[in-house]
């Protein structure tokens, strides 16, 4: 997918915004432009997902000028309600459940019947993401 970029450390990963906690997990965050804070973006199964994560939220805070993961998928990103924490976190995790699917795809074959939709939820500012499948 994306070029990864050169900094390689022992918890860090090849991919901008993105890191591998002592226990396995992939996590992502971004500093806000002008600020000294950051924004989490979430907690993730594959550094890919959270390559994409931060992607969303990178196009949105530096637009064309943002340096991408995955700049062949700055099109089909998924674009922030608003300015506001949980909506920068709820298109960042729409990003990283796509690339969840897309790898899905690809291991399976190519097929995409058997993905069911995914419904993301906020409440009280944390994420509750639930599959649905119809039949």
């Amino acid at each position: 997918m994306g070029e990864p970029n050169s900094h390689v450390g022992a918890s860090s990963s090849s991919y901008r915004g993105v890191r591998k906690r002592k226990w396995g997990k992939w996590v992502s965050e971004i500093r806000e432009p002008g600020k000294k804070t950051r924004i989490w973006l979430g907690s993730f199964q594959t550094p890919e997902m959270a390559a994409a994560a931060y992607d969303v939220a990178a196009f949105y805070f530096r637009g064309r000028e943002a340096r991408l993961n995955f700049p062949e998928l700055v099109n089909n990103l998924p674009r922030p309600a608003s300015s506001d924490p949980d909506d920068i976190r709820m298109a960042a995790h729409e990003a990283a459940l796509m690339v969840k699917d897309a790898e899905g795809t690809n291991e399976a074959g190519g097929s995409s019947s058997n993905l069911a939709p995914v419904t993301v939820c906020v409440y009280m500012g944390l994420f509750q993401l639930a599959s649905k499948s119809y039949h």
